[in-house]
C-alpha cells in the first residue's frame, strides 16, 4: 500500500506541476499529509524546496489563496477570476485599440470560464482592425458606446465562481452534458457534470 501511495505521489508530481505550482487533489487529511511528506522528501533529493502549502483543510486564517492566477476560496472551495486593481484607470481614458488590448489581456483566466464576458471587447477589437483604426486613435462613437456599456459590468467577472472539484463528494452515478452554439461572430461550448447521490442531484 505504501509503495502504491508513493507511486501516486510521483505521478502527482510529474503531472501536477505548472511552472512552480503543484496543484492536485486528495480525498482526506490523511492522504494530504502523506502527499506533503512524500513530496517534500522526493523533491529534496533534487534540491527543490516545497513550501507554501494550501488546502481547504488549512488551519491558516486566510480564506483566499491564489492558484495558477485564479482566486481560490478555501471555505466555499470555489475558483474565481481576479481582475487587476488598476483596470479601473481605463474608465478615464479615451477608448482606443490599445485600451481594448490592455483590458482583454489583463484578465488571466487559464480555465476560460470568463470567456463569454470578454467576448464584446474582442469583437470590438476585430471591428477596430477592420476599420483600419490606429493604436492610439479613438474608436468610432458607436464602438465606444458599446465598450462603455460593457465597462460598467466588467467588475461582475470577479463574482463569477465555479466549484474547484469536478465531482460531488459522493455520487452513485454521473452524466457529462455538453452544449455548443455558434453565431456569425462567435462560438461557444459549455460542459458540466451532473452527479446523483441518493436521489439528490448536484451539477
Amino acid at each position: 500500500m505504501l509503495l502504491w501511495n508513493l507511486r501516486k505521489t510521483i505521478v502527482d508530481l510529474k503531472e501536477g506541476f505548472y511552472v512552480d505550482n503543484l496543484v492536485t487533489s486528495v480525498n482526506d487529511v490523511t492522504e494530504l499529509e502523506q502527499l506533503k511528506s512524500q513530496s517534500i522528501e522526493i523533491m529534496k533529493e533534487g534540491a527543490f524546496e516545497l513550501r507554501c502549502c494550501a488546502s481547504n483543510d488549512s488551519k491558516e486564517d486566510q480564506d483566499m489563496q491564489m492558484v495558477l492566477g485564479l482566486s481560490w476560496d478555501v471555505v466555499s472551495d470555489e475558483l474565481s477570476c481576479k481582475l487587476p486593481s488598476n483596470l479601473d484607470c481605463t474608465q478615464e481614458r479615451p477608448v482606443t485599440k490599445g485600451v481594448l488590448l490592455y483590458v482583454i489581456n489583463s484578465v488571466y483566466d487559464p480555465i476560460g470560464f470568463t470567456a463569454p464576458a470578454l467576448l464584446l471587447p474582442k469583437l470590438l477589437m476585430q471591428e477596430a482592425w477592420r476599420g483600419k483604426i490606429g493604436w492610439d486613435e479613438v474608436l468610432l462613437l458607436e464602438l465606444e458606446h458599446k465598450y462603455r456599456l460593457w465597462e460598467k459590468t466588467m467588475r461582475l467577472m470577479c463574482k463569477c465562481t465555479i466549484p474547484r472539484r469536478f465531482f460531488a463528494e459522493n455520487y452513485d452515478d454521473f452524466t457529462l452534458h455538453i452544449f455548443t452554439d455558434a453565431s456569425a461572430y462567435a462560438y461557444a461550448t459549455c460542459a458540466f457534470l451532473r452527479c446523483e447521490f441518493k436521489g439528490q442531484v448536484t451539477v
